[in-house]
């Protein structure tokens, strides 16, 4: 009889820049997460409403269109639809004050930055 295999991670990535989204959307993959994609606020709280259980990790852009990321992540966590949250953003040099916690990673951001920030995320530290 073999050990059950692990769940594969899901991350969501919401991110109002398509080239970017897909380009972190991809490196993510490789690096073996289940990654959904929303284009905004409104559209990753659709989706992780839509989900069975809650996203091991959300990753969103905090300056989005229809729903900020900042109230996307509060929304979130307080409905139990996701377990860690992670904030990316650009062109912005002072980020206001987030509500819930979690890492603020800016802009220009490598996909090795980012698969960095999930891995610490999903253990806990």
């Amino acid at each position: 009889m073999s050990a059950p295999q692990p769940a594969t991670p899901l991350v969501l990535l919401a991110e109002d820049d398509p080239d970017l989204c897909s380009l972190l959307a991809r490196a993510l993959r490789e690096d073996g997460y289940a990654v959904l994609t929303a284009r905004d606020g409104a559209d990753a709280l659709t989706v992780l409403e839509s989900l069975v259980s809650p996203a091991d990790v959300l990753v969103t852009d905090v300056a989005m269109p229809r729903l900020r990321g900042d109230r996307l992540a509060l929304l979130a966590l307080a409905r139990g639809l996701t377990r860690h949250v992670l904030f990316i953003t650009g062109g912005v040099v002072q980020v206001p004050h987030l509500p819930v916690p979690g890492p603020i990673l800016h802009k220009p951001l490598s996909p090795a930055t980012l698969s960095e920030a999930v891995a610490t995320a999903l253990r806990g530290t």
